[in-house]
This record gives structure tokens, C-alpha cells and sequence, in this order.
């Protein structure tokens, strides 16, 4: 990682960071030579550095999210500069089981709803935590929980249910694996009722619906055959409808280049494909935006990330209108339909949830 320059940092929340030329090294109560102006810091923020958390539990899906994450921070290092051309970001990963550190800024990387509340309520008085895959509805939250627009499972799941509804369906199953199986499954029940559809065997239902990762998609579906983009490998794909609310990594938009340039530059072996590692970047480019505007606004501590977020309004990351592309389901096959959920402007932000 490229750290721009020399700071010191006073060893309390609240302290200044006073950032100068390479050649020059100074402390708070002395003159400085460097032209910029200084930034209050806070945990995590010291010798031109932001240290941030990923609380991820081991899994394939963490593995390929923090692979995300990764990519997206040596791309602001290596090819910004910086944040603000000012601080380079170290990505600490802890379990979600782990006590949340008190040294980060923020947590910017979970995985699971019942991960990321859990972290949040661990999580010292005031730190912001990133949401993973999210539902339509939280259950409840601290308050300090943003998301990105990444996954939402419960709202894939009824958009395709709803699809099924509409072609004669009046039973489903559910079909998960992976590490958001406990998601897939609140999601698919607020959906049976909220639709009114009865719950049967995939052998023997309307419609069913996979979730979660590849692993999930069922042999013996009888019916219709839903699956939600966490769940989709173009490879081998024989889905009557694919539900989606990401970007399609192959898509021609300028951001999904980006990522593909990025991961060939800076990836370590994970390749840039699949659901959870765009969740990663996805992740990664949203607190991007959160800590320019703490930079800008010249103050990283807790307050000055909370009063960011109170400023910021949508990004456009350059994904386009993706949720909405068609997918290819494989070499010498009929694309499957794809559904979208609603939103796919192209515009991608940070919003609190659960308030």
C-alpha cells in the first residue's frame, strides 16, 4: 500500500492529524511546512493510514467478499493516491465471533444480516457498520447500520415468487445452502405470506426457489425454477428465471470495467466474478465515498464519519442500469429471463437501515 507523506498522531479520540511532504516530519505543536490543512482523527486513523474491519465468518462467500474489498482499497491506494490522495487504507479481517476492534474507523465489510447486526451491537459507542447481503426489513438495529444497495434476498425472493404467482403457481419451496442460508430463509417465508402460497417439497412444488449459492439449486425440482442471482453460475445454468439486484459483471458499463481492470491489476487469484466479490467492491467503493467526504471535510473521528454520512447523497459508480441487462445462461443456450429489482439506477450509495 502507498502511504503519501508523514503524519503525526496524538494518542486520543478526537486527536489531529497534521499530514506533510514525504521529506518533512512534524507533530501537532510544532510548525509545519506542508500546505494542506489538518484532519481531526479518531480510531483507526494514524501515520497516513485509515485501518478498517472486515468481521467476516470463514466461508467461501467471506473469502471472495474481503477478495472484493481488497481489490477495490489497492485501487484507491496504488491508483489515487490515497483517500484524498492523503491516507492509505489497511483492511483488518476478524471473525464475526472476535471482539470488534477498537482501532478501526469503521467496520466496512459484513457478510449476513444476523452478522452484521450482531457486529453492530458489539461494535464501541458510535462506530458505523457496513451492511453484507441485507432483507427488505430488518428486524431491528442500533442505528449505526449503513448498506450499500447490495443484495437484497428477502426482495429477490418475493419478486420471483411473485413472477411464479403470476404463471398459475400456488405452492413453493425453498432450496439454500451457504452462508446466508438463515437470510434466504426469513426472506422466503415473509414472501409465502405476503403472497399467500403454501409451502411443499421442491419435488413436488409450483415453483422453487434456490438461494444462496450454486450449491443450493435443487435435481429435482418438479416446477418452475427460481433462482436468486447468489445462487447463479452461468456455467451449466438452467433456470426458468434468474432474480437479481446487482450489476452483471460482465456488463459493457464503465464501473464494471473498472472492477474487471482492477482485479486483473491487483487480484490475488480470486477472479471477479460471482456474486459476493462485487458485494466486497460494492462495499468497499461506498465507504470510499463516506471517508472523501470525512477528508474533505477535514474530520475522521466517529463524529466527523457520522456527520459524512449525514452529507452524502447518491454516487454514481458507473454500473449502469445492470439490474435490469439480460443473462447469458451459458455457450448454446437461450438467455434465461431476468428480473431486476426495482431501484437499478445506476446510483449507489450509502443508506442507514433498520431506523
Amino acid at each position: 500500500m502507498l502511504t503519501l507523506g508523514t503524519v503525526t498522531v496524538a494518542a486520543c479520540t478526537g486527536q489531529v492529524v497534521v499530514p506533510t511532504s514525504p521529506a518533512t516530519t512534524s507533530t501537532v505543536a510544532t510548525t509545519t511546512t506542508s500546505t494542506l490543512p489538518p484532519v481531526v482523527g479518531g480510531p483507526g486513523v494514524e501515520e497516513g493510514s485509515i485501518r478498517l474491519a472486515a468481521a467476516v465468518r470463514p466461508s467461501p462467500a467471506g473469502t471472495s467478499l474481503v477478495a472484493g474489498q481488497q481489490v477495490y482499497w489497492e485501487y484507491v491506494d496504488q491508483t489515487l493516491g490515497g483517500v484524498g490522495g492523503r491516507f492509505a487504507v489497511e483492511l483488518v479481517e476478524t471473525a464475526v465471533s472476535d471482539p470488534v476492534l477498537d482501532d478501526v474507523a469503521l467496520v466496512a465489510a459484513s457478510l449476513t444480516p444476523d452478522e452484521t447486526l450482531a457486529v453492530a451491537r458489539r461494535a464501541p459507542e458510535g462506530m458505523l457498520v457496513v451492511a453484507g447481503v441485507r432483507l427488505s426489513g430488518w428486524p431491528s438495529s442500533p442505528g449505526r447500520v449503513v448498506a450499500p444497495p447490495v443484495p437484497d434476498l428477502a426482495a429477490e425472493i418475493e419478486a420471483g415468487l411473485g413472477w411464479a404467482l403470476g404463471e398459475g403457481a400456488s405452492s413453493a419451496a425453498l432450496a439454500t445452502a451457504g452462508a446466508v442460508s438463515g437470510a434466504c430463509e426469513a426472506g422466503f417465508r415473509r414472501s409465502l405470506e405476503r403472497l399467500d402460497l403454501s409451502e411443499a417439497e421442491p419435488s413436488s412444488a409450483a415453483v422453487t426457489v434456490a438461494c444462496g449459492s450454486s450449491a443450493a439449486v435443487p435435481a429435482d425440482a418438479a416446477g418452475l425454477l427460481v433462482v436468486g442471482q447468489a445462487a447463479y453460475r452461468a456455467e451449466g445454468a438452467t433456470a426458468d428465471l434468474v432474480v437479481g439486484s446487482i450489476p452483471m459483471l460482465e456488463s459493457g458499463d464503465p464501473g464494471m470495467k473498472l472492477l474487471r481492470d482492477n482485479q486483473a491489476r491487483f487480484g490475488t487469484g480470486s477472479p471477479a466474478e460471482g456474486v459476493w466479490f462485487f458485494v466486497g467492491y460494492l462495499q468497499a467503493a461506498a465507504v470510499h465515498e463516506l471517508l472523501e467526504e470525512a477528508v474533505a471535510g477535514l474530520d475522521l473521528s466517529t463524529a466527523g464519519l457520522e456527520a459524512a454520512l449525514e452529507r452524502l447523497d447518491e454516487a454514481d459508480f458507473g454500473f449502469g442500469d445492470g439490474p435490469v441487462a439480460p443473462l447469458d445462461s451459458g455457450p448454446g443456450r437461450d438467455p434465461a429471463p431476468r428480473l431486476g429489482i426495482p431501484g437499478g439506477d445506476g446510483t449507489w450509495g450509502l443508506d442507514r437501515v433498520g431506523e
